[in-house]
């Protein structure tokens, strides 16, 4: 692309590097001007910029793969626009720079190398997953080799154009969408289930048949064959080009399963599934032992979207039910320790200001604490009865960041299943949150809809009995807002025993973890979590970790209330888990390695810090919404300002909020400010229809939809608006 000129960005193209042509643009090799890093560029060439959908997509993976930080993960490094030239207002997107990919580098010839393999893809589809993304095109040309000359090379997963969160609304947006000998059955037809984690398992099973025999299992030459294949046939006998254990073809078998329901459930199991297998090589290799790039490459070529047409039927006219014959998947056990091997000696990437207000940054130090809260699960998971820990610090010392982090821990090992809930709101919206999270609930489902969802959820091991099915739905119909009287739950202690309940009937044999950021802020919380506490010898594997706020000066107006939270943390079997500021290795750390800085610059954020990571992470955002911020030789340096004023470092959270919302004020028109006061006063998570809704009411006659959506993307790229956690069409306004 010779329009492009020696230059992306702050990248130099590589004159001798030809680029690689992708469906979703082209692909080349470049080095950052300052820093000689190389990095491979992902452009979307002018005509399918042109196209919104096309655009869409794009800037739909830089916004998944921002989130993901793990080694089996492909890092990036930063992302922009064309700003002239014939391709102008294209964007790109560069990322390390890989090897080459599964199809064609690294390709096992031996038990042991394919198990690596298959461990490290688990590894990184686990830590997708646990952070709200389904990838839904896994294949061998979308897993990347890194130090593919060395011992032991490193396998990211890359290319998550069609991927999506969890609780994105409409679920079948992408069936359809994806690699025909890759996809599970549920994509081919979106009345056979909903698109969840057990997709990419289903993938998964399809790779590692492929790398085990040198095809997928299944193969057609039109969509429609491979839909009929995948949804009706049985998998052939496993014919594999090396000596494997005879335990493989039935860890094969299980991720294979038609029905979603029937296969490991996560990643994590899979995983715990694979690790089981055993070293004993009983089945000969009867394939060629000379892995095929070329007919991997096949197999992964053909249609990506389907035909117009009905879903062509099943064998036999068999639905993808479980069949009574498959054994329950296994469930991974919870570790010993929350510490991760997989990322013991990997350094995570220090991306550009680009991607900046688009990442999640890990967790620093923090070690007393975690240890603190994964011996509680650990504890939960073995005795298999309730428990509370409270997690108390001041503010911006990093609690919700601790608490993200254990949820997203416990869902990469297959330890818990994760419930969120948020302080300031109701009980019924609290528990009616919870609830919808754990079951999918979309905000226009019916009550037939809802029980049906509530039924696949929680009614798995047993049927779900009467009355607790019309109580989830009477709570998730209240959330909805169309709950008028109460007739399941008349009163709070009625509430308060049908979400015990249910939360014990969302573990699944594993343990409910309920996260509660900002609890002094939410009585009915802390009223579940009280009466949880009184009933610790139940047999609930329920863990409740609260997340409070303590304040210098509790008595003064407006400050939280903490008498309740001091009279739970008072209750015997009620942990508390301290939280102050971060030692000085650990914000040296955050603001050096993970945030990018140059010395000087660190140390001076540093010291006015003083150990609290949202000071810290708020000062740098603030200069990235500034275009403040370059990547030099040795880390981001400040720009000096056109108009020569010195840069302001504001001592305290206070100071720091009070000036991101005067800049904010004074950038907005007079809707848009009235849009953030709106914005400020629903505080925590909120639907962006309730957003809009307020908003309209105050000014019927102005165009809201097209206000809120660009002032939505400028509040998100400045960090000033965020997606609730976990993923969810939930936003949160944050001026500390």
């Amino acid at each position: 692309m010779a329009y492009l000129g020696a230059m992306i960005g702050p990248y130099t193209l590589e004159p001798d590097g030809v680029p690689r042509v992708g469906g979703m643009g082209e692909v080349h090799f470049a080095r950052h001007a300052a820093s000689g890093l190389p990095v491979a560029i992902k452009v979307l060439p002018a005509f399918l910029a042109a196209r919104a959908e096309a655009r869409a997509a794009f800037l739909d993976e830089v916004r998944h793969t921002a989130r993901l930080c793990h080694p089996n993960v492909v890092a990036l490094d930063d992302f922009g626009t064309l700003p002239d030239g014939p391709a102008a207002g294209s964007p790109w997107l560069a990322m390390e720079r890989a090897d080459g990919a599964l199809d064609r580098l690294a390709l096992p010839r031996d038990w042991p190398t394919l198990q690596a393999r298959l461990r490290a893809i688990l590894l990184g589809l686990a830590h997708a997953h646990a952070c709200g993304l389904l990838h839904l095109d896994l294949k061998p040309s979308n897993v990347l080799v890194f130090g593919a000359a060395g011992p032991a090379p490193r396998l990211a997963l890359a290319d998550f154009g069609i991927a999506r969160l969890f609780t994105e609304p409409g679920e079948a947006a992408h069936s359809g969408a994806g690699t025909p000998a890759y996809m599970a059955p549920e994509q081919f037809s979106p009345q056979h289930g909903a698109l969840g984690p057990p997709a990419d398992v289903y993938a998964v099973g399809c790779l590692a048949h492929a790398l085990v025999t040198g095809r997928a299992p299944f193969e057609g030459p039109t969509w429609f064959e491979y839909a009929r294949q995948h949804l009706g046939v049985t998998p052939p006998p496993l014919a594999p080009r090396f000596a494997v254990p005879g335990a493989f073809a039935g860890w094969l078998a299980l991720l294979l399963r038609k029905s979603p329901e029937a296969r490991p459930a996560c990643a994590a199991d899979a995983l715990h599934a694979l690790a089981t297998v055993g070293e004993a090589v009983e089945i000969a290799g009867t394939a060629p032992a000379v892995p095929s790039p070329s007919a991997l490459a096949a197999t992964a070529a053909g249609p990506t979207e389907p035909g117009v047409g009905p879903t062509p039927p099943v064998d036999g006219g068999q639905g993808i039910a479980a069949s009574p014959a498959d054994a329950p998947a296994p469930i991974a056990p919870c570790p010993d320790t929350w510490v991760d091997p997989a990322r013991a000696d990997w350094r995570p990437w220090s991306p550009g200001p680009g991607l900046y207000p688009l990442r999640r940054l890990p967790l620093v130090g923090r070690a007393a604490a975690r240890d603190a809260l994964w011996a509680a699960l650990r504890a939960v998971a073995t005795t298999r009865r309730p428990r509370v820990c409270v997690l108390r610090g001041g503010l911006g010392v990093g609690k919700s960041a601790l608490l993200a982090w254990l949820g997203e821990r416990a869902h990469e090992t297959g330890a818990a299943v994760v419930a969120v809930a948020q302080g300031g709101a109701g009980a019924d919206d609290v528990f009616g949150g919870v609830l919808s999270r754990l079951v999918g609930a979309r905000p226009d489902d019916t009550p037939v809809a809802l029980a049906a969802r509530v039924r696949q959820r929680l009614g798995r091991e047993s049927e779900l009995p009467a009355a607790d099915l019309s109580a989830c739905v009477e709570l998730l119909r209240a959330r909805q807002g169309l709950n008028e009287t109460s007739t399941a739950l008349p009163t709070l202690d009625a509430r308060w025993a049908v979400v015990r309940r249910l939360l014990g009937r969302a573990a699944g044999g594993r343990v409910t973890l309920l996260l509660v950021d900002d609890a002094q802020a939410a009585p009915a919380v802390l009223g579940f979590a009280e009466r949880l506490a009184r009933v610790a010898g139940d047999a609930l594997p329920l863990l409740c970790v609260l997340a409070v706020r303590d304040v210098a000066a509790p008595d003064a107006p407006g400050a939280p209330r903490t008498g309740l939270v001091d009279d739970l943390a008072s209750r015997p079997g009620v942990e508390t888990v301290p939280l102050g500021p971060m030692a000085p290795g650990e914000t040296t750390h955050l603001v050096r390695a993970l945030l990018g800085l140059e010395p000087t610059l660190a140390a001076r954020v540093e010291a006015v810090s003083a150990g609290s990571p949202q000071h810290a992470v708020g000062l740098v955002s603030a200069w990235v919404a500034d275009d403040r911020l370059r990547r030099g030789r040795h880390g981001a340096e400040l720009v000096e300002s056109p108009t020569g004023a010195a840069v302001a470092l504001p001592p305290d959270l206070a100071r720091l909020g009070e000036a991101l919302a005067q800049r904010a004020l004074a950038r907005a028109t007079p809707m848009e400010r009235l849009a953030l006061h709106v914005a400020a006063c629903l505080g925590g998570p909120f639907e962006p229809e309730d957003w809009h809704a307020v908003c309209a009411r105050a000014v019927p006659e102005h165009a809201w939809a097209t206000t809120l959506a660009a002032l939505r993307a400028r509040l998100l790229g400045e960090g000033r608006l965020r997606l609730a956690e976990p993923p969810a069409p939930r936003l949160a306004f944050e001026v500390e």
